[in-house]
């Protein structure tokens, strides 16, 4: 909340002599000489001088030339507001608002702001709408916050043109109105007021009352990002690093995330410590990447959290730290980062960094499968499945796998089509082993496409196909699966040329069908 921030006067109809010594007080305070100006001014506040008693009591609020003392200040200014002096009015209520030489009250600010308002003084105006619209002497009253912003606005007033935008935006005190938003924060921004700016640079980014333009966007974000705003400047790297409303710049990207990084903005930060940790327009430096990841991880940013656990887990830009990496997953995980409470299961399930402890892996992958997190459930189906801190339970392993397979985990899914194919923990079938080893071989899997290829050149469960028996075996073996290079040549001995050619090619086929 603004108090007037110099000695303001206005013009009054005072006798000459009055005059006289009012303008040797200006001279005399103007020259910084604020003895001569409080001797000229004093003399003629005693006298009832309306304008010279405010003189005197800003010079008391603001220590010009004295001790500064908000209760003279206030004696002075309540003698100047009793004669309806509409800045002595303003600055009453300021110094009741505030509690500085009288004690607080807000009833008193309003009163007082109501008489300065009422002659037009727009910061009045806009104190009274921000009174009103905090609650601040009664009851929160939007209809009347956006009448009294809505005067200041119109005066000019920036702080006023600010407000009344984010009620527009807000629909408070009326309608929500987007393009009443726009109009406000434009005025206020031309006015240079950097908030402004940045909202207005958001309406125009997301399209809010008025058309979504990325050009102008970028525009009003530099401006308040060159006056420090950190959203702005993190809003204007993202721009740069994106490509939007301007050519994509990794260099121009890196700068303006750096300044809003400096300032503590987290988002960042975050993607500070990303650029450096995949070498994105700078030289690959982890540790870096460590030291931004940390910054944010510290204002408890989950993904930093998560980030930075890893580089201690793989010892990548820090040093290997299996302690490290646990208390960052913790931090992680307590927020509910679903990766982080794997992970973290998977620390206690292999003690590492702490003492092997089943039930607390338990404990976290439960967690993270309660949100659906896959191989969550399939490392749960693999402890129920060996009795790893739970009495084994094949039919409970089988429900895990198939809830992780239907999620797209390729190992719950070759799993899932070994449990059928053997009848653990449901009864033998040759079609779901096929389907399930099918699902995973589709994904990349190499046991599964090993399995596969047995299956088809078997014959067994399913009719016999040497041609696409071969197919999975070249497959997996592509993959280093070392039994496959033996079954391959076993069923090629079965095929002509043309047969095994055509194998080839459709291993070829689904390799390239997989590639992103």
């Amino acid at each position: 909340m603004k108090v007037l921030p110099a000695i303001l006067f206005l013009t009054l109809l005072v006798g000459p002599l009055h005059a006289q010594n009012f303008e040797a007080g200006r001279s005399a305070a103007q020259a910084g000489d604020y003895a001569t100006a409080l001797q000229e001014w004093r003399a003629l506040a005693e006298q009832g001088d309306a304008r010279s008693q405010y003189s005197v009591g800003v010079i008391y609020e603001r220590g010009l030339g004295v001790a500064a003392d908000p209760s003279q200040a206030f004696d002075w200014y309540k003698r100047s507001a009793e004669q309806d002096y509409p800045l002595a009015q303003y600055n009453i209520g300021a110094l009741y608002q505030q509690g500085r030489g009288a004690e607080q009250n807000f009833a008193e600010a309003l009163k007082w702001y109501q008489r300065a308002a009422d002659q037009g003084v727009d910061k009045a105006q806009y104190n009274l709408g921000f009174m009103y619209h905090q609650g601040q002497g009664g009851a929160p009253n939007f209809a009347k916050a956006r009448e009294w912003y809505g005067l200041a606005a119109e005066q000019g007033y920036d702080l006023a043109q600010y407000n009344l935008a984010v009620m527009h935006a807000e629909g408070q005190g009326g309608p929500t109105d987007s393009s009443g938003a726009a109009k406000w924060y434009q005025r206020a921004a031309e006015q240079g007021l950097a908030l402004a700016q940045y909202n207005l640079g958001t309406l125009h980014y997301q399209g809010l009352g008025l058309d979504q333009n990325y050009g102008e966007a970028l525009i009003w974000y530099r401006r308040a990002a060159d006056q420090g705003v950190a959203k702005a400047q993190y809003n204007l790297g993202s721009m740069y690093d994106n490509g939007q409303g301007v050519e994509a710049d990794g260099a121009e990207a890196l700068k303006w995330y750096r300044l809003a990084a400096e300032q503590g903005y987290v988002l960042a930060q975050y993607n500070l410590g990303s650029i450096f940790y995949r070498g994105q327009s700078v030289s690959r430096d982890p540790s870096e990447a460590a030291a931004w990841y940390r910054r944010a991880a510290e204002q408890g940013f989950v993904r930093a959290q998560y980030q930075l656990a890893g580089l201690y887990f793989q010892g990548d830009g820090v040093p290997q730290d299996d302690a490290q990496a646990l208390r960052w997953y913790q931090r992680a995980a307590e927020q509910g980062y679903t990766d982080a409470q794997y992970n973290l299961g998977f620390m206690h399930e292999n003690g590492r960094g702490v003492a092997q402890d089943y039930a607390a892996a338990l404990q976290w992958y439960q967690r993270a499968a309660d949100q659906g997190h896959g191989l969550s459930l399939y490392n749960m189906g693999f402890m129920h499945a060996a009795g790893k801190g739970v009495v084994e339970d094949q039919a409970a392993a089988v429900a895990l796998f198939q809830q992780a397979a239907e999620r797209g985990v390729a190992r719950a899914q070759f799993n899932l089509g070994v449990m059928f194919a053997n009848g653990r923990g449901v009864p033998a079938d040759g079609a779901l082993a096929l389907k399930w080893y099918q699902r995973a071989a589709d994904q990349g899997h190499a046991k599964a496409q090993y399995n596969l290829g047995v299956l088809y050149s078997e014959g067994n469960t399913v009719p016999a196909d040497n041609l696409a028996a071969l197919m999975w075996f070249i497959l997996a073996e592509r993959q280093g699966f070392a039994a496959a290079k033996q079954s391959r040549s076993r069923v090629s001995s079965r095929l002509s040329a043309d047969q095994i050619g055509e194998a080839e090619r459709r291993a070829r086929d689904r390799l390239q069908a997989r590639r992103p």
